[in-house]
C-alpha cells in the first residue's frame, strides 16, 4: 500500500513529501508502518537549519552571522543533521498515523532509522491500537450489586479516631507509660555505635502504642524519664531485602519530654466540638453512618460496573501482548505494595501475579468501553469537556490547589488534561448506559465483607 502525505511548513519550506510504503498487522494490537521522507525535503530542512544557526552564531575571529558556512558545517553539521532528523521522524510518524486513520493507545515505537546525504529518510514504526471487539447483547444480562451492612464497630472506630484527633497533651514529670506521647531526639548510629554525621532529628514526637511503634522502641522508652538516653538496634531487613549502603545499625533515643494524653469525653459536648452542626452524640453517630453507607454505595457501584464490563469482555479471545500489559501491571503492583509494605517475598510474588491478571482485565474493560462508545455513538462535546474542567478548577480553587483557571478556549488551556477528561466523561456515559440496560439485582449480605487490599484498591 502506498499513501502520500503532506506535512505542515517548516520555516517557509515546501510541504514535506512522505510515503507510507507499507502497513502491516503484527498482532491484534500492533500495526507496523514503513515510512519514507523524500530526500529533497530532508536536505532542504537541514540546509535551512544550518543557515538559521549561522545567523545567530559568533565564533572567535568572526562577527555574529559572519561565520563561514563551511566552518559551521564542519563543526556543527552532524548535530544539526541529528536534530533535524529526530524532529522530522517525530512529525512524520504522527502524520503517517493520521493519514492511515490509526488511533494509537500509546506512543509509537520507531526503529530502523536510515538516512544519508542525498538519500530519503526511512524508518519503521510500531503503533499499538485498540482492536475491534465483538460485543454481545446486554439484554438479559443479570448482574448482582452487593451492598454490605455497616456495623456499629465501624462507626465507633471513626469516633475513636475523632477523639484521638481532639486529644490534649499535658507535660508530666514522671516515667513514660503506655499511651503517653514522648518527645525525643533521634540519632542514627553506624558500626560501633558511632553517630552518622548529619543523621540526627530533634523534637520527634512518638506515642507509646504497641500498634504504632516498633516493639524495641516501646520497651526501650517505657519507664524512662526526661534526660535518659537509650540505644536500640535497627530491625534487620526482611529475608528478601538487602540493607542499603550506609544504613544505620542503631538508633540513640534521647528522651526530652513526657506528655500525658487526655481524650475528651464521648458526649454531646464532644459532638459539638467536632462540628457545630451536631447538637448531640447521636446526631454525630448518624452522620458517620450516613457517610459510611454512601461510601459503601460508591464501592458497590464501582464493583457492579466492573462486573458488567467483565461479562461483556468474556468474549475477547485474543492475547494481550506483554508490551501493553506489563507497564500497567507494574504501576498497579507499585501502588498496592505501598499499602502493604511488610509483604514477604512470597507475598510480593503473589501480588505481582495478581497485578498482571488485574492489568489484563483492566485493558479488556477499556476495549469494551471503546467498542460500546463507538457502536452506540456515545461522545463528549468540547463544551461538555470544558464545562467539566471549569467545575473541577472551581473545586480545586476552593481547596487551594490551583490558581485562577485559563479562559475557556485560550492557548494556555491544558489540552492534555482536557483530552484525559473527555475520555473519562465518555467512560462515565458508557458505564451509565450499560448499567441502565442490564438487569441489576440488589444483594444485601448479613455479614460485613472482609477487607483485602488488591491492585484495584491501591
Amino acid at each position: 500500500m502506498e499513501v502520500r502525505l503532506g506535512l505542515g511548513e517548516y520555516r517557509g519550506l515546501e510541504r514535506m513529501k512522505i510515503v507510507v510504503k507499507d502497513l502491516r498487522e503484527k498482532d491484534a494490537f500492533g500495526r507496523q508502518l514503513a515510512v519514507e521522507v523524500a530526500a529533497e525535503e530532508i536536505d532542504g530542512q537541514i540546509d535551512a537549519a544550518v543557515n538559521d544557526l549561522r545567523r545567530g552564531l559568533a565564533l572567535p575571529g568572526f562577527r555574529k552571522g559572519k561565520v563561514p558556512r563551511s566552518l559551521v558545517e564542519s563543526r556543527f553539521g552532524q548535530e544539526v543533521r541529528s536534530e533535524v532528523v529526530r524532529r522530522l521522524v517525530g512529525e512524520a510518524v504522527w502524520q503517517a498515523v493520521k493519514e492511515v486513520d490509526l488511533r494509537p493507545i500509546a506512543e509509537p515505537e520507531v526503529e530502523g532509522i536510515d538516512y544519508g546525504d542525498g538519500r530519503p529518510l526511512s524508518f519503521t514504526a510500531r503503533v499499538d491500537v485498540r482492536p475491534a471487539v465483538e460485543l454481545p447483547e446486554t439484554a438479559g444480562v443479570h448482574v448482582d450489586k452487593v451492598l454490605y451492612p455497616i456495623e456499629a464497630g465501624e462507626v465507633e472506630e471513626i469516633l475513636a479516631n475523632l477523639r484521638e484527633s481532639k486529644a490534649e497533651l499535658e507535660v508530666v514529670d514522671r516515667p513514660a507509660a503506655a499511651g503517653d506521647v514522648v518527645m525525643i531526639d533521634l540519632a542514627e548510629l553506624g558500626a560501633g555505635q558511632v553517630p552518622i554525621l548529619g543523621h540526627r532529628r530533634e523534637g520527634v514526637r512518638v506515642e507509646l502504642d504497641a500498634e504504632r511503634l516498633p516493639e524495641s522502641w516501646l520497651k526501650a522508652l517505657t519507664g524512662r524519664r526526661p534526660g535518659d538516653s537509650v540505644v536500640v538496634e535497627v530491625p534487620p531487613p526482611r529475608e528478601d531485602e538487602l540493607p542499603p549502603a550506609g544504613a544505620p545499625r542503631y538508633h540513640r533515643l534521647d528522651l526530652r519530654q513526657v506528655e500525658s494524653k487526655h481524650l475528651p469525653a464521648l458526649d454531646d459536648a464532644f459532638a459539638q466540638q467536632v462540628a457545630a452542626e451536631f447538637g448531640t452524640l447521636d446526631e454525630l453517630r448518624a452522620k458517620i453512618r450516613e457517610r459510611l453507607e454512601a461510601d459503601e454505595e460508591r464501592r458497590a457501584d464501582q464493583t457492579l460496573e466492573r462486573d458488567v464490563l467483565d461479562r461483556l469482555a468474556a468474549g475477547i479471545r485474543f492475547e494481550i501482548p506483554d508490551r501493553i500489559v506489563v507497564p500497567l501491571a507494574d504501576r498497579m503492583f507499585a501502588r498496592a505494595l505501598g499499602a502493604l509494605p511488610d509483604l514477604d517475598a512470597a507475598g510480593r510474588e503473589r501480588l505481582a501475579v495478581e497485578s498482571r491478571r488485574a492489568a489484563a482485565a483492566e485493558i479488556r474493560r477499556e476495549l469494551v468501553i471503546a467498542a460500546v462508545a463507538q457502536a452506540r455513538g456515545i461522545e463528549v462535546s468540547d463544551d461538555e469537556a470544558r464545562s467539566e474542567l471549569r467545575r473541577i478548577q472551581r473545586r480545586e480553587r476552593r481547596e487551594g490547589q490551583v490558581g485562577e483557571p485559563a479562559e475557556s478556549g485560550s492557548g494556555s488551556e491544558d489540552t492534555s488534561r482536557l483530552e484525559r477528561l473527555r475520555d473519562a466523561l465518555v467512560e462515565r456515559k458508557v458505564l451509565k448506559y450499560l448499567v441502565d440496560t442490564v438487569d441489576v439485582q440488589i444483594v444485601r449480605p448479613t455479614s460485613k465483607r472482609k477487607r483485602i487490599v488488591t491492585p484495584y484498591d491501591a
